[in-house]
């Protein structure tokens, strides 16, 4: 079995990720009303997580914004999971 090394600010970047930050679980069960976080930098963080496999990483550039690169992060299965593992709810993502 594969240990992976997760810190209290892991956990709070993967709630910011879903909006867990804003709205808590209810009987057991979340659905997150987004899966992403937007960053004009590199996240040491969620550079961290997406190693473990709990995230992974888009890149986008876009020559009109300012600054033109963006790093996309979003929880993968595994990573919703296991967030759902400590909270003690689980998480579904909302259907469009």
């Amino acid at each position: 079995m594969e240990v992976k090394a997760v810190r209290t600010e892991h956990i709070k970047e993967m709630e910011h990720c879903i909006g867990l930050d804003y709205k808590k679980p209810h009987k057991g069960k979340y659905e997150a009303y987004r899966n992403y976080c937007a960053y004009n930098t590199y996240n040491w963080i969620c550079d961290h997580l997406v190693n473990c496999g709990y995230m992974k990483l888009n890149i986008e550039h876009e020559l009109t914004m300012i600054p033109y690169i963006q790093y996309i992060y979003s929880l993968t299965r595994e990573g919703m999971d296991f967030l759902g593992g400590i909270i003690g709810a689980e998480i579904t993502e909302r259907k469009i």
